[in-house]
């Protein structure tokens, strides 16, 4: 007997000892993620544009230190990292800024990226309510809320037009005597090479007259020669036929025409802006007049920092690998952080909301306080921010960001994420994101009112749906993508949804339109390709053998997928979480929170079998 009580202790021993080694392995695991994703919190966040473009990003500190009564020009767009139209625009303004690159001394091609947090104040001031949105600031620029810059109308994503966009404004600006550091760069317009001389300095000696055709070249030219002292260039057009027969070059062109005070006349011919810059420099080396010091070359010498990018992707790739290989899951720092970011860069940059725009701010902080998934704090939270919009018939963002910014401080348990991306994370910064974290959200709205709501026939079934359209339509940063979202919803017959079941599937289904008009496109991230979900990898059952959908497959599908049950909280803090006895909306299952439920039984198995084996 004393031998079988010896075994059955035993036995409890390794038991115990391995529910701790289980724990501990575990443990491991998650902290390896977990501390590899908070060594990148830390890090400044990356907009579209980098030091390698000849893009001048600002953030508000330099925006009120540089716009503000400079003696240059400033050309800004406003735009927004997770804004689909802004990430294709991108490498067209890349190309715009690498044209004017050689006068940034006096006409600036810069961007400010409105979804960075900090950059929060500037664009709410200049009340941009789309994106991407160019600006114009003229030289001597002061702050004024009755002159918020010039709003440049952008037509379309061409490089070219985009860069007589930003001519033509110069023109126009000089039209007004002003920009006149900068180089005049009307055509030349007249019908010979007489009057060429009366439009520059006295103290020019040579003048060089381009003839192009439509390749935008002129300009260019006159910007990069800026500087270089005792030249005049201009720049003629196809279309001034007369002065084109009078110099007898139809038929060579594009020429450029060197003219010198004592009459003397050459033409040379060039092939683009590179042989011409070329042709210039080996004319004025030969007349004496210095050059180099004037025009600027660029180096490409970025070898180190490319190396740091590279290591630092792949550590990032790393990481998305881990999560991807977790399955259907949601994470509660993405639901945060589409939450957070909604209020602090999109709502609050709205400088008063009123009339339908708060009736919409309205509808979608109710949803928010029934169904989305916070600490108990954080539900006072939403409670304040309801009675912050609902007590008045105009609310100011700033008064909404205030009071975000309050429940950020240390202390307040309100919010259990630091506001970073995981699940949503895209394999570039300007993938992904906020998007993927919208769309999380209201799938996880859409579901958990039906969670809760069960039985209930004075529910209205369209309530997270209603809240969903008057957001996208009024607050969403992306104007093109509020436009498609309307649509559709106007298309699919958004006001016909009857249930909370067809509430859910009516969700997953217009954002399988959403995947299906952007598959393919540019602002794709190659790791999350646009596919039609649930794919049969993740739900076999979701399809008939003929590839038509299991509708009701689906729906339990999303029912599991967007379930409060189904958070996973990895890089939240857990003391948050169960702050206050208990969270708001949440199925908790302890410490180790619901993420762990089958892990937790795992454990705790071992635990109690040695507590049983030890006991008798």
């Amino acid at each position: 007997m004393a031998k079988n009580s010896t075994v059955s202790s035993n036995i409890g021993l390794f038991l115990i000892v391995l529910s701790v080694y289980v724990t501990i392995s575990y443990s491991v695991s998650i902290n390896s993620i977990h501390n590899r994703f908070r060594r990148n919190v830390g890090d400044t966040v990356q907009g579209l544009y980098n030091a390698s473009d000849d893009v001048e990003e600002l953030v508000e500190s330099s925006f009120n230190k540089n716009v503000y009564k400079s003696d240059r020009a400033w050309f800004i767009e406003f735009y927004n990292t997770w804004c689909g139209h802004c990430r294709k625009y991108a490498p067209t303004y890349k190309a715009v800024a690498e044209y004017f690159r050689d006068c940034k001394d006096i006409l600036v091609i810069a961007a400010i990226d409105c979804s960075n947090e900090i950059n929060e104040p500037t664009c709410r001031y200049f009340e941009i309510m789309g994106y991407p949105s160019l600006r114009y600031f003229h030289e001597n620029y002061l702050e004024d809320p009755l002159n918020l810059g010039l709003t440049v109308i952008k037509a379309n994503d061409e490089i070219s037009s985009n860069i007589q966009l930003v001519i033509n404004t110069i023109i126009a600006e000089q039209d007004k005597g002003r920009a006149q550091m900068i180089p005049k760069l009307h055509p030349y317009n007249h019908s010979d090479v007489s009057k060429v001389f009366e439009l520059a300095r006295s103290e020019d000696k040579f003048a060089f007259l381009i003839i192009e055709n439509v390749d935008l070249i002129g300009v260019q030219t006159i910007l990069t020669f800026h500087r270089v002292p005792h030249i005049f260039i201009t720049y003629a057009l196809k279309s001034n036929e007369v002065l084109i027969d009078s110099l007898g070059v139809s038929n060579s062109l594009p020429t450029v025409v060197i003219l010198s005070r004592d009459g003397r006349v050459v033409n040379k011919n060039f092939t683009n802006a590179v042989s011409l810059k070329d042709v210039i420099i080996k004319f004025l080396k030969g007349e004496g007049i210095e050059v180099e010091k004037y025009v600027t070359y660029n180096s490409d010498n970025q070898d180190k920092s490319l190396k740091e990018k590279d290591l630092k992707k792949s550590e990032e790739n790393e990481m998305i690998d881990k999560v991807r290989r977790m399955g259907d899951v949601i994470f509660q720092m993405d639901l945060e952080t589409a939450l957070r970011f909604s209020l602090r860069q999109e709502i609050s940059r709205t400088k008063i909301i009123e009339g339908d725009k708060l009736q919409a701010l309205r509808s979608y902080v109710q949803v928010l306080v029934k169904y989305f998934p916070i600490s108990k704090s954080g539900h006072h939270f939403l409670y304040d921010l309801s009675l912050l919009v609902t007590n008045s018939d105009s609310v100011k963002g700033t008064d909404i960001s205030s009071l975000v910014k309050e429940s950020e401080k240390e202390g307040k348990f309100i919010w259990s994420s630091p506001k970073q991306w995981l699940g949503c994370k895209g394999s570039t910064p300007e993938t992904r994101g906020y998007p993927c974290g919208v769309w999380t959200m209201f799938h996880f709205l859409t579901v958990n009112a039906g969670e809760q709501n069960i039985g209930r026939r004075n529910m209205d079934p369209k309530e997270v749906l209603n809240a969903m359209y008057g957001y996208i339509k009024y607050f969403f940063g992306c104007a093109d993508c509020s436009q498609h979202f309307q649509k559709m919803a106007s298309e699919r017959k958004i006001e016909q949804v009857s249930s909370l079941n067809e509430a859910i599937m009516w969700l997953w289904a217009a954002h399988n339109v959403v995947n299906a008009r952007l598959a393919g496109d540019p602002t794709e991230d190659p790791l999350f390709p646009k596919k039609q979900f649930p794919t049969a990898e993740h739900c076999p059952e979701c399809r008939y053998q003929n590839g038509s959908w299991n509708f009701y497959q689906v729906e339990q599908y999303m029912k599991h997928m967007y379930s409060s049950n189904n958070i996973r909280y990895i890089g939240s803090d857990m003391k948050v979480i169960h702050s206050d006895d208990g969270a708001s909306n949440f199925h908790s299952n302890g410490i180790l929170g619901p993420v762990d439920s089958k892990l937790k039984w795992l454990i705790l198995m071992p635990l109690y079998l040695g507590y049983i084996y030890a006991s008798h």
